[in-house]
């Protein structure tokens, strides 16, 4: 049996609504294609249609050119054959689908223009937060700073992104005191990893990001119950007053011991 004869009528209508017609339409499309030609009172007693509502639904059908009407007494209807009538639909349902995304691209680029005028976005999850620090830093052009305090916090996603970065000739910088972080990036130019300048930072966050002059997220683990697996919370802030003097901030009291930036 192939995947097309375990499909119902039910299933085929639900399918043909997906596909921009009423049910109407798709119950009279499925009768013509049953009767071959047909009267409305034919389809009325096929399908579950009223007979008024036939008419209407067939002039519907004609508009979306899936039916051809013959002018006789009783009319008659003829369904579209099925490769045209396929055809048409896919048709129109990419241009539904283009339209619909046109629209959704334009809102979404409005969304980020409004995104930009808030001071900070707090974001919890670390699934979340792996997310944004991944998408933040694949978005550094000049130079990041990437805090992280031991092995376990860099998720492949983040230390491949990281890896891009230096490719790409963004300055990238890793601050740990975990000597695994370093011999996981030893071999990769481009990318340094150096002690921060001063110790206790892993007391007080999680991981802590810095893009470019103007774009920065600080995390922090929720580790209260030792019994369960610890929630991570971040804040974070792009192309802010905020940002770029929590940046310099970051850069001076978390530099590389060698004293470079």
């Amino acid at each position: 049996m192939n995947e097309y004869e375990a499909v119902d009528e039910d299933e085929a209508i639900e399918a043909l609504e997906r596909l921009g017609l009423t049910g109407y339409e798709a119950k009279m499309f499925i009768a013509l294609q049953r009767l071959g030609v047909g009267s409305a009172r034919d389809v009325a007693q096929l399908v579950d249609i009223p007979r008024p509502q036939v008419y209407r639904t067939a002039e519907s059908l004609e508009e979306r050119g899936l039916i051809n009407v013959q002018q006789s007494t009783p009319i008659q209807y003829r369904a579209l054959e099925l490769k045209e009538a396929k055809a048409k639909l896919r048709k129109r349902f990419e241009r539904t689908k283009e339209t619909a995304f046109e629209y959704l691209k334009n809102v979404h680029r409005d969304g980020h223009k409004n995104e930009e005028r808030e001071t900070t976005w707090k974001i919890t999850r670390n699934e979340t937060i792996n997310s944004r620090i991944t998408h933040l830093i694949n978005n550094a052009e000049t130079k990041l700073l990437f805090g992280i305090w031991s092995t376990p916090l860099l998720q492949a996603e983040i230390a491949n992104a990281l890896i891009t970065a230096a490719e790409r000739d963004v300055s990238v910088t890793v601050l740990s005191h975990d000597e695994a972080l370093a011999d996981q990036f030893s071999d990769r130019k481009g990318l340094k990893v150096a002690k921060p300048a001063i110790n206790g930072a892993e007391e007080m966050t999680s991981r802590i990001l810095a893009v470019d002059d103007d774009t920065v997220l600080l995390s922090v683990l929720d580790d209260d119950d030792p019994s369960i697996t610890p929630e991570e919370t971040a804040i974070w802030s792009s192309e802010t007053g905020f940002a770029q003097v929590l940046v310099q901030l970051i850069e001076v009291y978390l530099r590389p011991l060698d004293g470079s930036s």
